[in-house]
This record gives C-alpha cells, structure tokens and sequence, in this order.
C-alpha cells in the first residue's frame, strides 16, 4: 500500500475498474451510506470522515454489486439513513469474489483489543494460513483490522445458495480447527453483502487508552499477482468435518464403546476437544502417524459412541470403534 494514500492503493486492490461499492459509515448515532464507482471520489470522502472521532467504523461491500444501485446515492454518502434509505442485501450481490476471513482476539465486547492481543489475532492468522497453503492453496492477502487479523482469498462463485453454504462450511472448518480461548475465526461472515472493514480508515470501539487505543485497519502489501482458489479446494476444506452421526461406519463387532479421550490421553496424544454435533471433536496436537500432518489432525467422537477420524481408521482389540468412511 503506498503511504500517501492507503485508502485509494486499498480499493484499487480490492475492487475492479468501475465496480460499484457501497461504503457504509457506522457512528454514534445511526448508519450512513453511500454508492462509489470512482474510487478516488470515496477515498476523499472517507478520509474526511475518518478525522470524526463520533465515527466508529468504516466498511466496504466486499463482494460485487449490482451497478444499478449507483443510482441510490451516485458518489455520495448520506450520513442518517431512514428507513426507507435501502442497503445493499444479500440479492444484490452478482457475484462472490472473495473469501474474507476475520481472526478476531477475544475481549469484553464494545472495546478495542491490547497489544498482546492484537499479536495473538496474528499469530493465529498465521497458522491458518500455513495450514491452507499446506493444502494447496494460493497465497491470500494479509490485513490488519485495527484489533484482529485478516486474510484475503480471491475466489470466483455465482451468488446462490450452494455458494451460501460452501462458504459458510469453509468458515465453520477453519473456526474447529483453530478458534480457541485466545481468538476467534468469524464464522458469520458467510453471507453475500458482507460489509468488510475498509483498510487505511480507524476502527475505534470503545474509548482510546494507552491499554486499547484505537488503530488504522491496514492493507499489507500482497502477492504480486492473486490466484484464485480453485472450487474444489473450497469443497475439499468445507467438506473436512462429517455432517451426519448416523453415516459413520462400525467395526462389525459388538465391542464396549471406547472413551475417545481416555484413549488420547493414554496413548500420550496432546488434544484440544471443543463441542461438535452431538458429540466432542478432539483436535489432535500431532498426527499418531505422521510427524508430517502435524496440522489439523483431528477425531470425533459422537453421542452414540462412533468415532471419526480422518487420519486413523480405528480397529483391532486396543483402539476405539468406528472410523472414516
């Protein structure tokens, strides 16, 4: 991003020539919003309206829009919205282009993230990164919200209900796999119009103190040129974890069900267990069987006792029944 003016480098990287963009302004006192084809006229209106101490954030639609709702408000914003004054809507969008994914610290709500937390949002950021290059994926750009951490994936998707539902599966994975008591993978980011954090602007919640201040969310320089994500990639990582208990297969012997953790735990196998379905997924601290899948080596245990997991297939009279169909 160049330094003199990290609002237009932003929208130029995240937006195609001539694309219709709806900022929308959040301050004390309600929702202002406007529509842009000309990126350099919404940088200047923004960085006027960042100097504002009342306004506490400022965010873009990520995804492409339908250009006739430039005639809403053609490059301008109207700052109290009424409710009749219409937002982008889910419907609206033409086409999804990104996977945005939000690495947020955990804190009291209403309040901007420390410095030790603000680092963890990056180190996390960091780890899922790795883990999805490790499955092929292209390099994302990296980002910082002002208290978290984000990653970019370019992808190229209609906007319908299977895109919907693959988008938000992507995000359910990535927060198993790696939301803990320290941060969180936003999983709601899923739906079409998402409004995402517009880089180069101040994102203030709460008061700003020495211990919470107020940042400017950040754009960091990317790759030179983004891949896309091919669409199996996508289904491959929204398809990691098993929908339905009752698919799992059984050993074919009437054997006492096993304690998935008591197992774990005598075996020496380091977990960290968060609630799944019915039952307690078991994310493993290194594969049993590979120094190589050190990464998002996992088992699940349901409620009627079956066991899934996609790096052991379990059997013989010393392991738990069940395993990966």
């Amino acid at each position: 991003m160049t330094e003199a003016d990290p609002i237009l480098s932003s929208l130029l990287t995240l937006t195609r020539k001539d694309q219709v963009v709806e900022v929308r302004i959040i301050t004390q006192d309600g929702i202002g919003s406007g529509y842009y084809n000309n990126p350099a006229k919404l940088a200047q209106a923004v960085k006027i309206l960042d100097s504002n101490p009342q306004i506490k954030g400022i965010y873009i639609t990520l995804n492409e829009i339908n250009p006739a709702l430039l005639a809403r408000r053609e490059n301008r914003i109207i700052m109290r919205l009424t409710k009749k004054d219409a937002t982008t809507a889910d419907h609206d969008i033409t086409r999804r282009v990104w996977l945005p994914i939000d690495i947020d610290p955990k804190r009291p709500s209403g309040v901007s993230s420390s410095d030790e937390e603000h680092a963890a949002a990056f180190r996390k950021a960091d780890e899922i990164a790795a883990y999805l290059t490790s499955l092929g994926w292209p390099a994302p750009l990296r980002a910082d919200s002002g208290n978290g951490a984000h990653l970019l994936y370019r992808i190229d998707l209609p906007n319908d209900d299977d895109s919907r539902e693959l988008i938000k599966s992507c995000l359910h994975t990535l927060h198993l796999l790696f939301s803990d008591e320290v941060c969180t993978v936003d999983c709601a980011n899923f739906n079409a119009a998402r409004i995402w954090k517009l880089y180069g602007t101040t994102s203030r919640k709460g008061d700003n103190t020495t211990e919470r201040p107020h940042r400017k969310a950040c754009l960091f320089a990317g790759p030179e040129r983004l891949t896309l994500v091919p669409d199996s990639d996508l289904h491959r990582l929204g398809k990691i974890f098993p929908k339905e208990p009752e698919k799992m297969t059984k050993t074919g012997k009437e054997e006492p069900v096993t304690d998935l953790a008591s197992w774990l735990k005598s075996h020496d196998l380091g977990y960290v267990a968060k609630p799944y379905a019915d039952g307690t997924l078991y994310i493993l601290d290194q594969c049993p069987f590979s120094d190589a899948h050190q990464d998002g080596a996992y088992a699940i245990q349901f409620s009627s006792g079956a066991i899934f997991s996609d790096v052991i297939m379990i059997h013989a009279e010393e392991e738990p029944s069940g395993g990966r169909t």
